[in-house]
């Protein structure tokens, strides 16, 4: 099984309403960074993860662009629904191979979010859309090459 990166912030469900404590979410990415094991990632710390790193871990949208702020989507569950949603996952790039977690919030896969998202989740098979979700954007992103 390979490493994971868990993401340890607090969520609220989008769907019940429900509070996912930042200890118990599941919130995570796998084959994130360069640690041979499971690392838990909170507010303000920081992952060893260049640009090659996170385009293994993510599909990338914008290829060759370089910005000290980005983001990612990733899919996560809720604890008491078990439903997925998306999170956006914001990174400050420290140094080129250094990023520091800035945030995370729960985000619908509109139009808008996917345009402004510089990585999307490679689990996007195991998304249900919702309404509001950009589906021909999200069947383009899940047939792109691996």
């Amino acid at each position: 099984m390979p490493p994971y990166v868990h993401f340890r912030v607090a969520l609220m469900c989008s769907n019940c309403g429900s509070f996912n404590e930042a200890r118990t979410i599941n919130l995570e990415t796998a084959d994130l960074g360069y640690d041979s094991d499971d690392t838990n990632l909170e507010l303000g710390e920081t992952l060893e993860a260049d640009d090659e790193a996170f385009d293994a871990a993510y599909i990338d949208t914008k290829p060759g662009v370089t910005d000290a702020r980005f983001s990612a989507i990733e899919l996560w569950g809720c604890r008491v629904c078990h439903k997925l949603r998306a999170a956006r996952l914001e990174f400050r790039r420290r140094t080129p191979a250094i990023v520091e977690f800035v945030g995370a919030t729960v985000v619908q896969l509109s139009t808008e979010v996917l345009d402004e998202a510089r990585y999307v989740t490679r689990r996007l098979d195991e998304w249900a859309p919702l309404p509001g979700d950009d589906v021909e954007r999200i069947a383009r992103l899940e047939a792109r090459p691996r």
